[in-house]
């Protein structure tokens, strides 16, 4: 939704809200961006405990282990917010400072400009604002093998609980919208986002590198949903799987859970050899691929058909054995990556 080529890019290009002028009249569908903000109530807790009592701050960090989560920002042509916040602002005002939930204009009379897209793709795509915990995992797979890396991992994973919560290089930050609104924001609300006026926000890569949760929230009434996974980390990592928490929490009966590839179960070289095999490396050959699958379920349909027809007539003969299908089963083995896997939930209550 930014013209192509340096010359055609105007100011205006720039800003997120005037991206509605290419959705307004649904000639094409309308884009959610998402960061995460990192909860993390530690802090906040120790300064309610008396400093020279051990046990109340080991007793503070154990709670905040348990607490410690990210809250996903959707971002889009509208508005900008947060479904735990249960707070809202129109997107031309991203920017702002806000003071219970009223924009604050500078001593001026003038009013901040919206974020331009510059800054905010920085902080959609700001994977280096990870934790220590994360940029482990990034790097284990190039240290296996080094002489006492199995002792280092060891004890690394023993403290990833403390590697999880600290980020060496600070995310950028925004005004807070919901700051100073403790009595009108609901309980899902964190204290820390009435007392500070900025949120630090990242990649939503920290938390899901597929970002499903804003179409699931209520309000969004989404039937069907088209995931791509091209993480980097696709051979073991199963992202899908991960939404299953969620709808759990948020109480959404419709989505399949247990659904995803690769399974934990699963044999990692024999994903990476499904991998390779499924991958296309031209047009040409992607072609192909598709027109070599389309040829192969025909086939698989034409055969359930023939084995179908050529049952025997019930009415003339003995009832046959129900307890066997003659029909081939028309699902593949749910470990296995196919070319288009499809797993399918309920509306059933």
């Amino acid at each position: 939704m930014v013209p192509h080529g340096d010359l055609d890019v105007h100011p205006e290009d720039l800003k997120l809200s005037n991206q509605r002028k290419y959705i307004d009249q649904g000639q094409n569908p309308m884009p959610i961006y998402t960061a995460v903000r990192h909860e993390i109530p530690l802090e906040e807790e120790e300064q309610k405990q008396e400093p020279d009592s051990k046990a109340s701050k080991e007793k503070v960090k154990e709670k905040a282990k348990k607490e410690a989560w990210f809250q996903w920002i959707e971002m889009h042509p509208y508005e900008v917010g947060c479904e735990e916040f249960g707070a809202w602002i129109p997107t031309w005002s991203l920017g702002r400072p806000f003071d219970k939930g009223r924009n604050q204009i500078l001593d001026t009379g003038a009013a901040i400009p919206e974020i331009r897209q510059s800054l905010l793709l920085g902080i959609w795509g700001s994977a280096f604002t990870a934790t220590l915990s994360h940029y482990f995992h990034e790097i284990r797979p190039l240290l296996i093998g080094l002489t006492g890396f199995g002792g280092l991992a060891e004890l690394l994973e023993e403290k990833n609980d403390d590697l999880v919560k600290i980020h060496p290089i600070d995310p950028a930050t925004i005004p807070n919208w919901a700051y100073g609104m403790k009595e009108v924001l609901p309980s899902s609300c964190p204290e820390s986002v009435f007392k500070n006026d900025h949120l630090q926000l990242m990649d939503a890569g920290m938390s899901n590198n597929l970002p499903i949760y804003p179409l699931l929230r209520e309000g969004r009434d989404v039937d069907v949903v088209i995931a791509f996974d091209a993480s980097a980390d696709i051979r073991k990592e199963n992202w899908l799987s991960v939404v299953d928490g969620y709808a759990t929490q948020r109480g959404i009966k419709t989505w399949p859970v247990g659904t995803g590839w690769p399974k934990k179960t699963a044999d990692p070289e024999k994903n990476v050899q499904d991998l390779t095999v499924a991958q296309a490396s031209t047009p040409a050959q992607a072609t192909a691929k598709v027109a070599e699958a389309k040829q192969e379920m025909e086939g698989k349909i034409s055969l359930a058909e023939t084995t179908e027809s050529a049952t025997p007539d019930t009415t003339q003969s003995a009832p046959p054995d129900t307890t066997k299908s003659t029909l081939p089963s028309p699902q593949p083995d749910p470990d296995e990556l196919t070319t288009c896997n499809i797993w399918v939930g309920t509306k059933a209550s």
